[in-house]
C-alpha cells in the first residue's frame, strides 16, 4: 500500500477510534493521527510516536484540569 495512502486511512481509524461522532474534535484527532504517522515515517522509530502521543496527551491533561 502507499505509505500516504496508509498514513491517511490509519489516522481516519484512529480519529473515529478516539471520537463518537465527526466534529471538530475529529479533526483534531485526525491531524494528531497524520503528527505521529509522520513522526513515524521521518524517524522509523515507533517509540517517537509513541512519545508525541503521550506528550500530546499530558499537555491536553494539564490545560484541561490546571
Amino acid at each position: 500500500m502507499n505509505p500516504w495512502v496508509a498514513i491517511v486511512l490509519t489516522s481516519l481509524i484512529f480519529a473515529f477510534a478516539h471520537g463518537e461522532m465527526f466534529s471538530w474534535a475529529t479533526v483534531q484527532l485526525f491531524v494528531g493521527g497524520l503528527g505521529s504517522s509522520l513522526i513515524y515515517l521521518i524517524t522509523k522509530d515507533i517509540k517517537m510516536s509513541i512519545l508525541s502521543h503521550s506528550l500530546t496527551n499530558l499537555i491536553i491533561w494539564l490545560l484541561r484540569f490546571f
